[in-house]
């Protein structure tokens, strides 16, 4: 089994609906990737803390307000004030794993709901030069 954890931030349904800026979908941080035999502290980092996941790097710099989220992640989790006075309508952890097999690819999604979903890669058939040439 392979498990990535991530940290998620859901806004309320009125932000969602709005399309308001900042808050018009989920976010989320990925953690680390991890196996089944390893303890979930030595897996392998993929976003840093305290910088703008990877996955909504735009070329511009972490917003105050994105900033203010994930420096104080746990401390707003903990707080529904703090959360509500944000927008904010759950934070918290979450991980989804496969069990990998060998050989195969995957690919991971990070949804607007905030979700993340891994699936294997199906292999690219070959082009119809690819094929004529391996006959």
């Amino acid at each position: 089994m392979i498990y990535v954890d991530y940290l998620t931030v859901n806004f309320e349904d009125k932000y969602i609906e709005k399309s308001a800026i900042n808050r018009a979908t989920s976010i989320a941080l990925f953690q680390r990737i991890f196996g089944e035999h390893q303890e979930p502290a030595k897996g392998f980092q993929l976003d840093t803390v305290g910088t703008r996941p990877t996955a909504y790097a735009r070329g511009t710099q972490m917003s105050d307000f994105e900033k203010k989220i994930w420096d104080d992640f746990w401390l707003i989790a903990n707080d529904n004030n703090r959360a509500k006075e944000l927008g904010i309508d759950a934070m918290q952890g979450k991980a989804v794993a496969i069990r990998a097999q060998p050989g195969k690819s995957y690919e991971i999604k990070l949804r607007s709901t905030g979700d993340i979903t891994i699936r294997p890669i199906d292999p690219k058939a070959p082009s119809a030069a690819e094929a004529k040439k391996g006959k």
